[in-house]
């Protein structure tokens, strides 16, 4: 609970130089974790594995989606390959480090071999949408299955891992948050903030 992580935005002062700190002692000293990332790529998105803190994902604006195995100190474009450079979201399964998911703009790409091989998931309803953004991606904790996505059309909600999508709710959503202590508790984050403590499922 003392690591935190935050990337600074420069790019009004046309410095589009990504900048990405990270706090182990709740905010008293920062160390600079940016290592080799592109220099033109601001940081939209990043996560830390769960259970392998070496482990980190950071979704940028103009150079795709990367991975660092070593805390940040080297970086690996891991989505080179892929059309999208927009990245969003990004997110890891808590139980498989090798499952991750990118938001390329309108769409969710999902990795099962730690990012070598990406094919794009959701189902019809969900990929038939070119101007959807999807701006949060968050995976339940304990169960792998459940995986809800907020998007600029809607809060929408998959529970076979991202192979089809159901909307939950409509509208402009920009975060999801999962209780700690009780993952079925989810806060998202509209216009208003709302909460569920019926589950995720």
């Amino acid at each position: 609970p003392a690591t935190a992580y935050v990337a600074l935005d420069n790019h009004r002062n046309d410095d589009w130089r990504p900048y990405l700190f990270k706090t182990v002692d709740y905010g008293r000293t920062w160390s600079n974790v940016t290592g080799d990332l592109p220099v033109k790529g601001n940081i939209n998105a990043l996560r830390e594995d769960p259970v392998n803190p070496n482990l980190l994902y950071a979704g940028t604006a103009t150079a795709g989606a990367w991975k660092s195995t070593d805390k940040g100190l080297n970086w690996t474009n891991v989505t080179k390959n892929l059309m999208g450079k927009f990245v969003q979201a990004v997110e890891l399964d808590p139980v498989n480090q090798n499952v991750a998911y990118a938001g390329l703009r309108a769409d969710l790409m999902k990795t099962t071999d730690g990012g070598v091989t990406w094919n794009e998931v959701g189902g019809p309803t969900f990929v038939d949408s070119a101007s959807r953004e999807i701006l949060d991606i968050v995976v339940r904790p304990g169960n792998s299955n459940l995986v809800l996505a907020a998007c600029s059309d809607g809060l929408w909600y998959s529970n076979n891992g991202g192979s089809t999508f159901t909307l939950k709710l409509p509208g402009y959503f920009q975060e999801i948050e999962l209780c700690p202590s009780a993952p079925d508790s989810v806060y998202v984050v509209k216009r208003d903030v709302f909460t569920n403590t019926a589950g995720t499922k």
